[in-house]
């Protein structure tokens, strides 16, 4: 375990650990996003970027090769979590008095992101040998086009698997030091800080205009859902536009050194990711977003980022990961005892 941790770039866990604090803020106030103007502004400027980001990222580390085979416990792993998850939420909507209907292969929330990686896993395998040039271009303009076809949205997730590939694939056909040599690029740098800052304050000074862009950055519609149909592949390319630069402009600040419990609680966001959710619900069932805004106004919003930074730290201690690691070993475990059982047979 040990030599593990060394091989661990902290410069990326940093990253993620930022990443997964944004995705959390962003859940947190989205049962505010209703009325609040200044919640609105907040989330669509985190959601116009930090999901594109965080594929980029994933798809990374993941490396296929001659030495590198399909990894079904992975697979197996993610899709397990994303049931999981959404059958504690379906109980949580049940008990709080509410009539959930439960769906195999459509989802809408959260765990959408379980089952999203998983089939990335898949698909990435299966065109490894092509040529990167020629696939991700062809990403780009499946992702541009499935905006037009109203049946591409939640089943299957499949509206954010094709939106979303993109960017994984485009971090898959890089290496980490790759990445970060083309990220030193100073006038990338430059660029990409003027695209972020340029968008927040868009975001925060024309909020009523950017709120409108909220259903494009979920990436869940077809543009005729979005009530964009004409314009709706525009807006696509200019969220890829943003989101590209916001990747370039969030690295560009980002320490590359190791920061003791932000470079290690990089390593465990999955148990972040799928925990916070459920206290972001159970704040909501007892209307505490509502009351700190409605107490403290402004302050309140402050109170409320603070919340969701203390719960993504918290859930960031190495106990809360030990159940998913346990899961993940004996998934693994069972994956390969099926495997060489086969293969003797």
């Amino acid at each position: 375990m040990k030599n593990n941790v060394k091989l661990r770039n902290p410069y990326w866990d940093n990253i993620k650990f930022l990443l997964i604090i944004f995705v959390v803020i962003g859940h947190f106030l989205d049962y505010l996003t209703g009325s609040n103007r200044f919640a609105q502004a907040i989330y669509v400027f985190l959601y116009s970027f930090h999901m594109p980001m965080f594929l980029f990222v994933s798809g990374l580390f993941l490396k296929y090769d001659d030495k590198h085979r399909l990894r079904i416990d992975r697979v197996v792993y993610y899709i397990l979590i994303g049931y999981a998850m959404k059958f504690g939420l379906f109980l949580v909507d049940l008990i709080a008095g509410g009539d959930p209907e439960w769906s195999w292969l459509t989802t809408s929330n959260a765990p959408w992101y379980m089952f999203v990686t998983a089939g990335y896993l898949i698909l990435v395998y299966l065109i490894r040998k092509a040529n990167p040039k020629i696939i991700l271009p062809i990403t780009i303009l499946i992702s541009l086009a499935a905006g037009y076809f109203d049946f591409i949205g939640d089943f299957l997730c499949l509206s954010k698997f094709l939106v979303f590939f993109p960017f994984f694939y485009a971090g898959y056909c890089l290496t980490s030091q790759k990445a970060e040599k083309f990220l030193d690029n100073k006038a990338l740098k430059g660029a990409g800080i003027t695209v972020i800052v340029a968008f927040a304050v868009f975001c925060f000074a024309f909020t009523d205009y950017a709120y409108m862009l909220r259903p494009v950055f979920a990436s869940r519609y077809s543009y005729a859902a979005m009530e964009f149909p004409h314009i709706g592949i525009l807006l696509r390319i200019i969220q890829y536009f943003i989101a590209m630069f916001s990747i370039v402009a969030i690295c560009a600040v980002v320490p590359k050194k190791n920061i003791r419990f932000i470079s290690s609680s990089g390593s465990r966001t999955l148990p972040i990711y799928f925990i916070h959710y459920f206290v972001a619900r159970l704040f909501s069932a007892v209307d505490l977003q509502t009351f700190l805004v409605d107490k403290f106004s402004f302050a309140g919003i402050f109170m409320l980022l603070v919340i969701a930074i203390a719960v993504s730290c918290v859930l960031a201690i190495p106990v809360f990961n030990l159940p998913f690691k346990f899961i993940q070993n004996i998934i693994t475990f069972a994956i390969n005892k099926l495997t060489n059982k086969s293969k003797k047979c």
